[in-house]
């Protein structure tokens, strides 16, 4: 990591790229553990000397990285998003209806069976129900009949 993104950051920082960049990690918490403090020491180097990147890390909260990420050293250059936190109904309510109504357009059979009032309300509800805020869920097979 450091060979790969720290060092050509940090060299194109020193001769005045001044374009934010946002690094995203993905399943940090798949890593193993042993590599795992490595690894945030790598990013906590890259953000503190490079002040125009921000890292994002999405994970599963794991003991280790929840005691890693409020240690003094990183606590002061991390902020927490717990996505059970946050109520996503609303967001994810508005993606069905695009989406379905997205489907409503450009389907072939469009003009000839599916409804204008399709999908039902009580089915939207199901779906939005189903997602438990979070775009996740499980969705019902009959739902995506058409």
């Amino acid at each position: 990591m450091e060979k790969c993104l720290v060092e050509p950051l940090a060299d194109a920082y020193k001769q005045g790229a001044r374009r934010k960049h946002i690094i995203l990690i993905d399943g940090f918490d798949e890593c193993l553990i042993m590599e795992r403090g490595h690894l945030l020491q790598v990013l906590h180097t890259l953000v503190t000397s490079i002040p125009l990147h921000h890292i994002i890390v999405a994970s599963r909260p794991e003991l280790d990285m929840q005691m890693a990420f409020i240690s003094s050293h990183l606590a002061a250059v991390t902020h927490f998003l717990r996505l059970q936190d946050y109520d996503g109904t609303f967001d994810i309510r508005n993606y069905f209806c695009d989406e379905f109504c997205r489907i409503r357009e450009v389907h072939p059979a469009r003009k000839c069976t599916i409804p204008l009032a399709w999908p039902v309300e009580e089915v939207l509800d199901t779906l939005v129900e189903e997602s438990s805020g979070n775009f996740i869920g499980c969705f019902p097979v009959s739902v995506w009949r058409i």
